[in-house]
């Protein structure tokens, strides 16, 4: 397979690069050098490529299913059963966030084709077959007086493995060409940009070389994932530079699949001359299996002060406990003392209050309903000659939902350490010494279940409460049942959790930030808070009182004076600020903007900007809730049919709803969402189920909802808790019906062709297997409006879970194509159950 292009499509296109003097500092500026030239960002400038046919066994696609051959050797025994032990089949397994369940899409089957029964108690079942898995190796219980298994009866599914190693085979791949070549390569949790070049293959760029350049990547063959008794004998690197005098050969190396190996190859003799820099595989005895694979070859001239930007994300940490907020405890005395040289912002506040709408907005300065459809920051770091990393241990920032693209490196574990977090971070900076770098790091310490070190376990907190035995999970503390004062008492102790985990990161900022070094240009913040049982609640994710919005946000860079700036910001301005600060071109269309002007004014005195209106929205769980906050320090929340406003002013807790008071008017914030969000927000008939914001569970049926007008709009906000049967509108009426393995959405939101504010002759049906009911508009003497606080139930019909309600709502138009929230990836899925965000079956019960 190959493909080629002419000189001219060859032509290099070199980014300009300007740097304010902010962010460079006072020393005087080296000469500027040619920007880097990643070859993986460079397609127009690869003039040659080849690729084998195939590099599996026979050309055939790997297995999904393979049988078990053994041998089994006897292992755990007692009381008359026996468990046999052989090699698992298949490699690059993920294993879970525990071992009671199996690793996720794995199944062993009988010679029937039947799924045995996954079971980690070896005393359980002992009446039937049962199996599990540790590494590498998969476990058998017979039953009692059972025997081994015949070789072969068994058989082992699990196509992950299957579509990771044909995903890396040119013949078996779905993609092609350069797409195949050129592309980020995940293993286990890690992936990295490079060059795919199965052996043999070849690959040529033409370009013109800086001064002083050399070409850095690290290579390494990948390992297969799918036993066929065959494995990769190595592959052979080749590195040749061609010029008009001829061709040198810079490189020839074996390379295995054990480990990555750095290569660091010099070209500054050819400096300033146009060239083809080919690299080539060639196979070590035969191909099979030779995935040869070069993480982010780049060509660059190396600086003696290359440029650090760092992203320090503390998840689920809110501001008010920390000591720069006021709060009295010593849980940050390092960030504390550092940021007294920074400019702090005292009003800081994120989007969403969980972490992947926050961390989209974060990294492009858009609503994450638009995530995809912008360059973001990575790709904006990486085209101004940056080498970027991301550090993170959520589930929500991984490649599943979209977070691990566009890294020069991305690594992930679940609940990574912070320490740990720092080791990867420093080992990352001393890799790339030489050159500029751009780093994400995230800790995960505030967040739930809270696994702080034993020597941190009681610098506040006291014995655990026995209605706190349990898992600390979401899952588990919204069980607590307990009276108002003794939700308190746990809050509090909680707190004390949660504040000890604030300093474990707390102590790692020394060793991270010597790491940065003075000069570097950091971004310190928090994606959300958490709620302690204030508003009735516990984590996060569910409302949008301040507890979960108020973040820290902490900016530092050479050049900018200390400073603490009070008007109200967003996390949605991250990206432009960062952008100004390195001198980079602004994204004209960004929902969020540049802090400079604020950072200038409240160090200089000049006027700052006019005030904004500040969005946010987008909840995890629950009915759907927007809100904004007003240049004028009013807070409006809209969510299941009812208003709020808190006037933050004489109110920060959020105590006193004026709504409720009569003493709010409505009228504006409509149109603050609205211009905040940059999306029109419009009133709606909103269709709910019994008890509010949940999917309504059990409900098997459909649901039909019509107005003599019609009916032209209705959507529903995603949702992580499982499959949504579609909603569609046929002839001006709504119908929504529920099959096997989907749920009625908890919210339907549904525009009218009409007067919203007219539903005289609106109806609804609800239809189950034994049942039906429906309601209609009965005229009364005054509709409420939108604005005077009375969104009050327009109609309900049905019973039980069955039972729903049409009311009156304010909700932002959907984006035309939305960003994607859920994933059907079982790994995901793994990680998700393991932090209590969704529920996961027993395999025991």
């Amino acid at each position: 397979m190959s493909i080629g292009a002419g000189a001219n499509s060859g032509e290099a296109m070199w980014l300009p690069l300007t740097i304010l003097a902010l962010a460079c500092g006072s020393r005087a500026p080296e000469p500027a050098p040619a920007p880097p030239f990643a070859l993986v960002q460079h397609a127009e400038a690869l003039v040659e490529l080849e690729l084998p046919d195939s590099n599996l066994p026979g050309g055939e696609p790997a297995p999904e299913a393979l049988p078990l051959q053994g041998p089994y050797e006897p292992g755990w025994a007692s009381d008359g059963l026996q468990e046999y032990s052989t090699p698992l089949p298949v490699f690059q397994v993920f294993y879970g966030h525990t071992s009671r369940k199996a690793p996720p899409g794995m199944r062993l089957l009988d010679a029937s084709g039947q799924p045995l029964k996954y079971s980690h108690d070896r005393t359980k079942y002992t009446d039937r077959t049962t199996w599990r898995v540790s590494r590498g190796a998969v476990h058998l219980r017979p039953g009692k007086g059972g025997a081994a298994p015949e070789p072969g009866t068994l058989t082992l599914d699990y196509p992950p493995a299957a579509q990771w190693e044909n995903d890396l085979d040119p013949g078996a791949s779905q993609k092609k060409g350069t797409g195949f070549a050129l592309r980020q390569v995940f293993m286990d949790g890690d992936g990295w940009q490079g060059l795919l070049l199965p052996a043999p293959g070849r690959a040529t760029w033409e370009l013109t070389l800086p001064a002083g350049a050399i070409l850095d990547m690290e290579a390494r063959v990948m390992p297969h994932a799918v036993d066929r008794g065959q494995a990769s004998d190595g592959a052979v690197l080749r590195v040749e530079l061609t010029t008009d005098s001829g061709t040198t050969l810079l490189e020839r190396e074996t390379v295995g699949t054990s480990s990555w190996r750095h290569r660091r190859l010099d070209l500054s003799q050819w400096g300033g001359q146009r060239v083809r820099l080919t690299i080539s595989s060639e196979p070590g005895g035969d191909n099979v299996l030779d995935f040869l694979f070069l993480a982010n070859p780049t060509v660059y001239t190396p600086k003696k002060h290359p440029r650090r930007v760092a992203l320090i994300f503390v998840d689920t940490l809110r501001s008010d406990h920390l000591g720069l907020y006021g709060h009295e405890r010593a849980t940050s005395p390092e960030l504390d003392a550092w940021s007294a040289r920074q400019v702090v912002f005292e009003q800081a506040r994120s989007v969403s209050p969980w972490t992947l709408p926050a961390a989209r907005s974060v990294l492009s300065g858009h609503p994450a309903g638009s995530w995809g459809q912008h360059i973001d920051l990575p790709q904006r770091l990486a085209q101004a000659g940056f080498h970027t990393g991301s550090f993170v241990c959520n589930a929500y920032l991984t490649r599943h939902f979209e977070m691990g693209l566009h890294w020069s490196e991305y690594r992930y574990r679940l609940l990574r350490p912070a320490k740990d977090q720092v080791d990867l971070v420093e080992d990352f900076l001393e890799r790339n010494h030489d050159r500029d770098a751009a780093l994400l790091v995230q800790f995960m310490e505030p967040h739930l279940p809270y696994n702080e070190p034993a020597s941190y376990e009681h610098i506040w907190a006291g014995e655990r409460p026995e209605e706190l035995a349990g898992k600390m999970n979401r899952k588990e503390l919204r069980r607590i049942r307990a009276s108002k004062e003794r939700k308190a008492e746990l809050g509090s102790y909680m707190m004390d959790r949660y504040d000890q985990n604030i300093r474990v990161v707390d102590d790692q900022l020394p060793r991270l930030l010597a790491a940065l070094g003075e000069d570097a240009t950091v971004v310190f913040f928090g994606d959300h808070g958490e709620e302690f049982w204030e508003h009735g609640g516990i984590e996060h994710g569910h409302t949008l009182y301040d507890e979960l919005l108020r973040v820290p946000l902490i900016i530092a860079s050479k050049g900018l004076a200390p400073a603490r700036v009070a008007e109200p910001v967003s996390l949605l301005d991250v990206t432009p600020t960062l952008l100004e600060l390195l001198g980079l071109p602004a994204d004209e269309h960004s929902t969020g903007r540049s802090l400079l002007p604020l950072m200038s004014a409240a160090s200089a005195g000049p006027e700052p900007p006019p005030a904004r209106s500040l969005y946010f929205g987008e909840l995890l769980y629950g009915n759907e809730a927007w809100g904004v906050l007003g240049p004028d320090g009013k807070k409006w929340i809209a969510q299941g049919g009812r208003q709020q406003v808190f006037d933050l002013r004489s109110d920060p807790l959020e105590t006193n709803d004026l709504v409720r008071q009569q003493a709010a008017d409505l009228s504006p914030y409509a149109g603050q969402l609205s211009e905040a969000l940059g999306q029109q927000v419009v009133p709606v008939w909103r269709i709910a189920g019994r008890g509010g914001g949940r999917v309504v569970v059990g409900f098997k049926g459909s649901v039909e909802l019509s107005h003599p007008a019609g009916l032209e709009k209705a959507w529903f906000p995603p949702s992580l808790m499982g499959d949504t049967a579609p909603v569609t509108i046929q002839d001006g009426v709504l119908r929504v019906e529920t099959s096997e393995g989907t749920y009625l959405p908890r919210e339907i939101f549904v525009i009218p062709a009409g007067d919203v504010l007219d539903p005289e002759g609106l109806r609804l049906v609800v239809r189950t297997a034994d049942s039906e009911h429906s309601a209609s508009w009965r005229p009364r003497s005054k509709v409420h409006g939108l604005t005077d606080g009375k969104l009050h139930m327009l109609l309900a019909t049905g019973e039980g879970d069955g039972r729903l309600t049409v009311g009156l709502h304010q909700a932002p138009l959907p984006p035309e194509q939305a960003a994607a929230t859920s994933t059907t990836d079982e790994a995901a899925t793994d990680a998700l159950q393991a932090l209590g965000y969704i529920d996961g079956d027993d395999p025991d019960d």
